[in-house]
């Protein structure tokens, strides 16, 4: 998915002015990266009123519709992770997960065509697999330990991260505004950790997982210029379970039929949720209107805790986060300026959690 307006050019900039002919298109009139053929005639013209409908929407509103779509998506993967994650190994919940989201996203891929795994940057894919393979298991780790609202809270300091990984990769200038807003961002990851007690493993181990997801986007951000969203995906779920293979056999246990249901639905929801993110990103007019959207995350983990788990989210956490999406929401408005300053135009950027 697009990291930067220019991986892909072409973004939507307005409401679509109607469906267009021939196959039903990717949000911003991009070509549906999961389609190459048309559908049934006969569905086509019983959902056009509800395509004309939906592309009449300003582009912002899709995105944010979209980008709720999926906050909730990643927060039910979460919940479903927490659930299995305490019986079952993370490498095991790991492997599984790629494996199901690999039969998920495989007939989509053949469907588009053998011409969505023709990559010159195979270099980039192997280390993009590796990196996100290891902040998946620090997240899903995570998850299995700590309160839900919680862990998806240290989860939002990726962008964070983003700043001295941007400024050593792409040798972005960071200047005192941003530097300013990182820290008050980690004064935030403090009141959280409370360091006056005990800290959990999961604690530091979910920060590192943020970090190894900031490190995985500045990745995409180099492949998005010349790789499909279907591309991405389709490589990452093929070389993530050959790599998780080794270590889950290492750690195997049975799964029950129970288990097997919840980690298919971790697959399903992984997948979809990254589709959605893309959608949402691709749809949007400006990054900045529909980034506060992705903290609804917190909120949907909030309730899911409190249904399924009984989880109270504490003082620390509710202040610690507000900061955190504070200091996260300034540097996303602060980066669009400056790309719009040296542009000339609104650019669009995909969140930090979108990834495989």
């Amino acid at each position: 998915m697009r990291a930067c307006h220019n991986a892909n050019d072409g973004a939507g900039s307005g409401p679509h002015p109607g469906p267009p002919a021939g196959p039903v298109p990717f949000e911003g009139g991009h070509p549906h990266p999961f389609r190459n053929g048309s559908p049934d005639v006969s569905i086509r013209a019983s959902l056009a009123p509800y395509e004309r409908r939906w592309l009449a929407l300003h582009g912002n509103t899709r995105g944010a519709i979209w980008i709720l779509i999926a906050g909730f998506m990643t927060v039910v993967q979460s919940l479903m992770v927490k659930q299995v994650g305490t019986d079952l190994h993370t490498f095991q919940v790991v492997f599984l997960r790629c494996l199901f989201g690999l039969t998920i996203l495989l007939p989509l891929a053949l469907k588009a065509g053998l011409s969505t795994l023709r990559t010159g940057r195979m270099h980039l894919h192997l280390m993009r697999a590796g990196i996100s393979l290891t902040s998946m298991a620090c997240s899903f780790y995570a998850f299995a330990h700590l309160p839900l609202a919680d862990a998806t809270a240290y989860s939002f300091t990726i962008p964070l991260f983003m700043i001295p990984i941007a400024m050593i990769m792409f040798r972005e200038k960071v200047r005192w505004r941003r530097w300013t807003a990182t820290a008050i961002g980690f004064v935030g990851v403090l009141i959280m950790v409370r360091p006056d007690g005990a800290v959990h493993l999961a604690v530091p181990i979910a920060l590192i997982g943020a970090f190894f997801t900031a490190l995985v986007m500045a990745i995409i951000k180099r492949l998005t210029g010349s790789e499909r969203i279907i591309t991405l995906m389709t490589y990452f779920t093929i070389i993530g379970t050959c790599i998780a293979f080794v270590p889950a056999m290492l750690v195997w246990q049975t799964p029950t039929y129970w288990e097997l249901l919840l980690l298919f639905g971790v697959g399903l929801t992984g997948t979809l949720s990254q589709m959605f993110a893309a959608h949402g990103w691709y749809a949007a007019d400006e990054a900045t209107a529909i980034a506060p959207f992705d903290y609804s995350r917190l909120l949907y983990a909030a309730i899911l805790g409190l249904i399924f788990f009984s989880e109270i989210p504490g003082l620390n956490t509710a202040v610690g986060a507000l900061i955190i999406a504070g200091s996260t929401l300034y540097i996303a408005r602060r980066e669009a300026r400056l790309r719009k300053a040296a542009r000339g135009k609104p650019s669009v950027a995909p969140p930090p959690e979108a990834q495989g």
